[in-house]
């Protein structure tokens, strides 16, 4: 039995009718790719591995990438991760004294994360911060 290509790459459109066609990879902008079962088995084995925090990742990372379209760089991501990870603190505070929700604590955590990530990958250009997450892959502890 033939094993499965590494990539398989598929049109982005609610009926995937041209998977694998020459056309996605004619026009690979226009695709998004497939994954593996067996890779993301290993991705949800990793996922859970991370315990609670692996719950608020995916939201975290949406929220990034949205942000990143909306507000592009270059843009004061430093200040907004502080202002963010103040909000966590405040309700922090509320949710221990019982003024607040842990559903409201859990966005403003998101957020927190996603302005983190945000760091990671494109940095604060206002701020002349590069991308960290290069440095931090080359310099693991």
């Amino acid at each position: 039995m033939t094993e499965a290509p590494e990539r398989i790459q598929t049109w982005m459109q609610p009926h995937f009718s041209e998977v694998g066609s020459w056309s996605t990879t004619r026009y690979p902008e226009m695709t998004i790719e497939y994954v593996r079962a067996d890779l993301y088995a290993a991705l949800e084995a990793k996922l859970a591995s991370l315990g609670p925090i692996a719950d608020l990742l995916p939201d975290a990372v949406t929220a990034a990438e949205k942000a990143m379209v909306r507000y592009p760089q270059p843009n004061y991501v430093i200040s907004k991760w502080a202002e963010e990870t103040g909000e966590v603190t405040k309700d922090l505070i509320h949710v221990a004294e019982g003024r607040q929700t842990f559903e409201k604590l859990r966005g403003e955590i998101v957020q927190s994360l996603a302005m983190l990530h945000r760091l990671l990958v494109e940095g604060d250009q206002v701020h002349g911060l590069p991308p960290i997450a290069p440095a931090l892959q080359e310099n693991p502890q």
